[in-house]
């Protein structure tokens, strides 16, 4: 079985995290110091702060917003994500409001978001979606004109970039995932949150450790007072992981060439597909590989074929793909009618994730290759010749 995702784990990851667990010392300390200077040095950002995820960075983020706006602010975000992007809103408070995605795309732009009822108090939380940056730089420039707040849920691009830039560049904050899946992990958990401002991020600092103005690693050697100056949360990185953050980190450059060159392998696959039979040739949603922070390969399959059963012949021939996103809309817990979203309906019942990790083999590529060939041959087979689009 060919999987999904794996990650990439090197002797000088388990190596790092054994250093830690052996010094006594595993919880936030000098080597989540250190990854937050060598992340920030690494974006070029001026501020980094590591929490426990990037569901909590982003209710972090959210909350110290919504506080600044009085409690008065509305967030505009994608139903085409991951659940704790809705879940980081509903937790910090804020009503939220979907807006559709571009035709044929993963993500919301600022033309969708213009068609929400105009709110005084705007937000918008993008996700660039399989480590494709929303338009940002759009976004940005409404914010001049309308004080639009950019809140990123920069889960997927670490990586990234828009004009040559970082994406966090064009938000007031930006909150990245260490997940195990990600493009880097600290040790299976993490995330952490960038800004430009030290009040800001002095800020966040005290919130991630129950609001105190100091920490143990602080009160280490002679003192033993803090104080409490707000309520904040449990949502700390340890050493354990940002050791590992930071091997991942020396070698991240390399690995993400490593995932744009697979990326290049699945275009060229896509053509010889469409050399056999241009009727079921699917289309990658990666506009440009080398801005994208290429988390995820998708493709978009085309509107007769039935994705389900592409995705369970794959399966059965030994190769797991994935399905990014259900839509929030379509879950129990942020439902609403899906008629209002005509973009993403149309889409996400098309799009098929491909296996993607960086000690992938070119031979395990070439394997999903024919038999993508071949979940799109069968599927032409069972419905093609009913269908007027085919020939």
């Amino acid at each position: 079985m060919i999987p999904f995702f794996r990650p990439s784990i090197t002797d000088a990851d388990v190596e790092a995290v054994e250093e830690v667990m052996r010094s006594g010392w595993l919880t936030s300390g000098a080597k989540v110091i250190e990854f937050e200077e060598r992340m920030a040095e690494y974006l070029g950002a001026k501020y980094v702060v590591a929490t426990s995820s990037c569901t909590v960075a982003l209710e972090i983020a959210l909350r110290w917003a919504d506080a600044r706006a009085r409690g008065r602010l509305q967030a505009i975000t994608t139903p085409l994500t991951f659940t704790a992007t809705a879940e980081a809103i509903s937790r910090a408070g804020i009503p939220m409001v979907f807006a559709d995605t571009e035709p044929d795309g993963v993500n919301i732009s600022p033309e969708t978001v213009s068609r929400i009822k105009y709110h005084k108090n705007q937000m918008v939380v993008p996700v660039g979606v399989g480590g494709n940056p929303a338009d940002l730089s759009g976004f940005a420039n409404r914010s001049k004109t309308e004080k639009l707040l950019i809140i990123e849920d920069a889960a997927h691009t670490l990586g990234a970039t828009i004009r040559a830039k970082p994406t966090h560049a064009y938000a007031e904050v930006s909150c990245y995932s260490f997940h195990a899946n990600k493009n880097l992990t600290t040790n299976g958990e993490g995330g952490m949150i960038v800004t430009d401002h030290w009040p800001v991020a002095a800020y966040f600092r005290r919130i991630r450790q129950h609001g105190m103005d100091e920490t143990s690693w602080g009160c280490r050697d002679d003192t033993w007072d803090y104080d409490v100056g707000t309520g904040g949360q449990k949502a700390n990185m340890p050493d354990v992981c940002a050791a590992m953050g930071l091997t991942q980190l020396a070698r991240f450059d390399d690995m993400q060439a490593k995932r744009k060159y697979l990326c290049w392998g699945y275009h060229h696959i896509l053509r010889e597909i469409s050399d056999v039979d241009e009727d079921i040739t699917p289309f990658t949603v990666i506009d440009d590989i080398e801005s994208s922070a290429c988390h995820l390969y998708q493709v978009l399959l085309p509107e007769w074929m039935d994705r389900d059963r592409v995705f369970r012949f794959m399966a059965d021939k030994g190769v797991r793909c994935g399905v990014h996103y259900k839509p929030l809309y379509q879950m129990t817990a942020w439902q609403e009618d899906p008629r209002k979203y005509p973009n993403c309906e149309k889409t996400w019942t098309r799009l098929l994730s491909l296996p993607l990790f960086v000690d992938m083999t070119s031979a395990q590529q070439d394997l999903v290759g024919t038999r993508l060939l071949d979940a799109l041959k069968k599927e032409k087979e069972l419905c093609g010749r009913q269908l007027a689009c085919v020939s």
